[in-house]
């Protein structure tokens, strides 16, 4: 699974916004993978093109885990 990142942060008072699309190895989107933010409650899942977009806090690092039950994790 690969994923491709186009940072597009968005500031808005204590937010951000996490873009990106998660493709696999040949380039193919990944629909309904899990995307969950480490120690948060904060999660989504790609759509049917592999897109995904969230709100996460702003100016803090965060570690983000991508799933699917087709690939590793």
């Amino acid at each position: 699974m690969l994923f491709i990142f186009n940072p597009l942060w968005m500031m808005a008072q204590n937010n951000a916004t996490l873009r990106g699309r998660l493709v696999d190895e040949i380039g193919i989107p990944v629909v309904e993978a899990n995307i969950i933010v480490e120690n948060t409650e904060i999660k989504t899942f790609t759509d049917k093109n592999g897109y995904f977009n969230f709100t996460v806090p702003a100016g803090k690092k965060i570690k983000v885990r991508f799933s699917h039950s087709s690939y590793k994790t």
